[in-house]
Formats: structure tokens, C-alpha cells, sequence
């Protein structure tokens, strides 16, 4: 009976172990309502060119600069022609394309036209005479490039009792003086060459007034006669003319050289003018007894500024 007993207490123990050994195997129970936790997704970096080349080992590479812009191409340089249509007023057009063209056009010259003159040679001596344009109408001598007076001993272009006449662009050489203005108004020589002449290069005088010489290029003066080899003679001297009065005339941004007198001089009763903007050399001045100065004035109420020179003998400017 004891023996019986003990094999029921030994089954009880084996049973109660082994239900405990169940219990600690099942899995804890989940709420039924709380929601699945989502893993935290980190964002990804881009990746850099420092990534790729680590500074300071390897540069980093910098982005190709865009191409410059092509240079513009070089503006085209304004002819004789195109500047004289653009600065000067005119009704008409008058060509000459040779010597004889030329006088008949000078000769026959009427207010608002334009002579252009053809390229060459033209030789001999030219005038225009009494002839009258008006500020809105002027008469306008336009030479294009390469037109050239040639005009041994004799005076190369006289303007004689003329009112707003312009010569533009010609070239005067080889003439006993180069251009004469003669009891000449309101007349402009601008953008003229003229060089190796006998006496003076260019001379404005007998009452002419407010008249201009511009942009123009004055050379070799005076190869004959040294002593009267002016540049640009104003007036006259009260030695040779009584009271020559020239008034409000102006010389303007200039380039005159190799004058055997004075580049520019101005004489006694000349006044109110205006001398500007020129360059001046004195490297051939004769040694003459007056012509030991670049600019020499003896007239009065002058406005001079702004010019430049080199090679005086004696004093750049002179009274």
C-alpha cells in the first residue's frame, strides 16, 4: 500500500514540473490595438566632388568657365565722303573727276551743294571766287582720300569774297603758299593736308572773319622763303597792309610741323580768336629774327589753351 503511494506522489511531481516548463515557452501576449513601430529611415548625403577628390590630397575640380564672348570686329573707319554727308548740310551733289570738272564746278559753285571730288591728281592753280552759301546751305568742297592739288609756284586754293564755304578732306602740295582766305566769312578748312610749300602754308587775312582751320595736317612750310614760312599766318603785317582786321577766327586741334617760321602767328589787328588743342613743332625753325617761337600774337583778346609743342627756340608762346 506504502509502495503504491509513493509512485502517486512521484507521477504529481512530474506533472506539475512539466506544466511550469510550458508556461515559461509560450510568448508574452501583444496588445491587440497598438500599431507595428516603423524603423527611423535616415536620408541619404548626395555625394560631393570633396567625396570623390579629398582635399588636400587631390584638387577639386572646378567647372569648365564659359568661353569668352568673340571680339567684336573693328569698327570701319569713316571715309572723307561718309564724314562730309554726315557734318555738312546739302541739297545737292556735285561730282568732278577731273581738273577741268573741278574749275567749272568752283566756278559755277551755288549755295547747298556738295562737290565731291574724285581721287588724283589735280594740278594747277584753283580758286572760288565771290561766292556765298548761308549757314543752312553752305557750299561744301569734299575731297576723298588720295585727291591731291599739285601746284608748282602758284597758290594752291584761294577763297575769295566767299561767305560759308567749306573744304574738307583735300590735300594741297608742292604750292608757293597752300590756301588763301581773302576777305573770306564763316569759311571752315577741315581735315586739309597741306605741305611743302615756298612761303606759308595756310594764310587768312584782308577782313576775314570767324573762319576755322581744324583736324587739319600742316608740313614743311617756307622751303623757298624761311622767313615767311608760317604754318598758319593770321592777318597781316602793318608793315605790308594797314590795319588789317581779322576777327573771331579759330585753330583748332591741329598737327603742325616742320614750319621754317612760326607754327602759328597772328598779327597785329587780328582779335577775339580762339588757338586750341594743337600740336606743335619748332625742330626747323629757321633762326630768323622773329621765328624763334611756336606761337607768336601779337593781336589781342586771344583765347589759347591746351596745345602742346616741343622744340622752341626761344619761348613756346610769344607776344
Amino acid at each position: 500500500m506504502m509502495r503504491r503511494w509513493v509512485i502517486l506522489a512521484l507521477c504529481a511531481l512530474f506533472l506539475v514540473g512539466l506544466g511550469s516548463l510550458q508556461v515559461e515557452a509560450q510568448p508574452e501576449d501583444q496588445p491587440e490595438d497598438q500599431p507595428e513601430v516603423q524603423p527611423e529611415v535616415q536620408p541619404e548625403e548626395p555625394v560631393t566632388s570633396d567625396d570623390l577628390w579629398p582635399s588636400p590630397w587631390f584638387p577639386t575640380p572646378k567647372s569648365p568657365s564659359p568661353s569668352p564672348s568673340p571680339a567684336p570686329p573693328p569698327a570701319r573707319k569713316q571715309s572723307t565722303i561718309e564724314y562730309c554727308l554726315a557734318t555738312y548740310r546739302h541739297t545737292k551733289k556735285v561730282y568732278a573727276n577731273n581738273a577741268q570738272q573741278l574749275r567749272k564746278a568752283l566756278s559755277s559753285a551755288k549755295a547747298g551743294e556738295m562737290i565731291i571730288v574724285k581721287p588724283g591728281t589735280y594740278s594747277g592753280s584753283f580758286e572760288i571766287r565771290n561766292k556765298k552759301g548761308n549757314v543752312w546751305r553752305p557750299i561744301t568742297i569734299c575731297a576723298s582720300y588720295g585727291t591731291v592739288i599739285n601746284t608748282p609756284n602758284n597758290v594752291g586754293l584761294l577763297l575769295h569774297k566767299t561767305t560759308y564755304v567749306n573744304v574738307v578732306g583735300i590735300t594741297v602740295k608742292n604750292a608757293s603758299k597752300g590756301i588763301r582766305l581773302e576777305t573770306a566769312n564763316r569759311c571752315t578748312l577741315d581735315k586739309v593736308t597741306v605741305t611743302n610749300t615756298g612761303a606759308e602754308c595756310i594764310h587768312i587775312q584782308y577782313r576775314s572773319n570767324y573762319n576755322t582751320v581744324q583736324n587739319s595736317k600742316i608740313s614743311n612750310c617756307g622751303r623757298k622763303i624761311p622767313r615767311v614760312g608760317e604754318g598758319i599766318y593770321l592777318g597781316s603785317s602793318s608793315r605790308n597792309v594797314r590795319r588789317d582786321v581779322c576777327v573771331g577766327n579759330k585753330i583748332l586741334n591741329n598737327r603742325i610741323t616742320g614750319t621754317r617760321a612760326e607754327p602759328i602767328d597772328v598779327k597785329e589787328y587780328s582779335r577775339d580768336g580762339v588757338i586750341s588743342g594743337n600740336y606743335l613743332d619748332g625742330s626747323r625753325l629757321c633762326k630768323c629774327p622773329d621765328a624763334v617761337s611756336l606761337i607768336n600774337v601779337k593781336g589781342n583778346g586771344y583765347r589759347i589753351e591746351n596745345n602742346n609743342g616741343r622744340n622752341a627756340i626761344d619761348e613756346f608762346f610769344k607776344t
